[in-house]
């Protein structure tokens, strides 16, 4: 899957784009779904669509979230002298 978006918004986002496809005996479902509820544990907001083809299925993951603020630049304090 491709998503664009604008320079400002990814500075300021952590986005994460996966797609899993099943195959043989590999549970591609499972294993979208347990990362899904890891991201939406660390905040993400998550959004996963199923696709399906003629031989084998499209599971994919989009996740999106508000990068950390650094701690430094709110630390710092500003004095004025008198």
């Amino acid at each position: 899957m491709v998503t664009c978006y604008p320079k400002e918004f990814c500075d300021t986002h952590d986005i994460i784009d996966k797609t899993f496809f099943t195959g043989h005996e590999y549970d591609a479902k499972k294993d979208r779904d347990t990362l899904a509820r890891q991201l939406r544990k660390d905040g993400y907001t998550v959004e996963t669509k199923k696709y399906r083809f003629d031989t084998r299925d499209s599971y994919t993951i989009h996740a999106i979230r508000l990068k950390p603020v650094d701690q430094s630049l709110n630390s710092a304090e500003t004095k004025e002298e008198w």
